[in-house]
């Protein structure tokens, strides 16, 4: 081989192994710096989410208290109005009222038997419901 080939070859291995090697090291800089952004993004979208959850749960956990004070609210103007209706003299019951406790009111009125166990049925749910607010 004559000289001039040997100094090629020598200039070549000079300038590609370099190169080479900055394009190895290069990849292997970006495949880290990806695997780093990826998981600072993974812990910044879990800290955000999470904050995001406890928020939402904070919110329900408000309107559910604020349905529960309205729903003791009703329940107490419900039970006072209780009180005052059984406390104060006995009053006239409206005729179709008076069907659900009456048997010859239930004739007169000529309810059917699914009418009837309809009333029966409001009849125990009512009983039951008084005897659980007067606390027996």
């Amino acid at each position: 081989m004559r000289i001039r080939w040997k100094f090629l070859l020598v200039l070549l291995a000079i300038s590609i192994i370099p190169m080479l090697l900055m394009r190895w090291m290069g990849q292997r800089s970006m495949r880290e710096l990806g695997n780093d952004l990826a998981t600072r993004t993974r812990d910044v979208l879990i800290r955000e989410t999470s904050l995001e959850l406890k928020n939402l749960v904070e919110e329900h956990a408000t309107i559910l208290r604020r349905e529960r004070d309205l729903v003791e609210m009703a329940l107490q103007v419900q039970a006072s109005e209780l009180e005052k209706i059984f406390a104060g003299p006995p009053t006239q019951i409206p005729s179709e009222k008076r069907a659900c406790w009456d048997p010859a009111m239930r004739a007169e009125l000529r309810l059917n038997r699914s009418e009837i166990n309809m009333l029966e049925e409001w009849e125990i749910w009512a009983a039951d419901r008084w005897v659980y607010l007067m606390g027996n």
